[in-house]
């Protein structure tokens, strides 16, 4: 196996974990989706509706082997989906965070 340092790191569920998003423009109600894929700098979701038009920054919150990730992020981009939609997430900048996600993702391999 040849080792690409130019690759980013990201990891893709088989079971994707559900994932909830919390809007920061001030809508109480969260919405739940499922994490498709996670890198210490962004991640991919499914969510059964469109976003609101003005829900370009949110809250997540996941875990993915044993202890919650929360974090907060942008949209970058979405993608019409079968059943629902598909959304990029930009997660903000945290050398903690990042670092506890691989830890998270490492876990859940050796959990396997």
């Amino acid at each position: 196996m040849v080792f690409d340092r130019t690759e980013s790191f990201r990891h893709a569920f088989g079971k994707p974990p559900e994932i909830r998003l919390k809007f920061k423009s001030g809508q109480e109600n969260a919405v739940f989706g499922l994490l498709l894929d996670i890198s210490p700098s962004g991640a991919r979701v499914f969510v059964d509706d469109e976003f609101p038009g003005h829900a370009d920054t949110l809250n997540i919150s996941f875990a993915i082997a044993n202890e919650t990730i929360n974090a907060d992020c942008l949209v970058v981009w979405k993608k019409e989906a079968a059943g629902g939609w598909i959304y990029g997430l930009h997660l903000s900048r945290d050398a903690v965070r990042e670092m506890f996600i691989a830890d998270e993702v490492k876990a859940l391999k050796e959990k396997k």
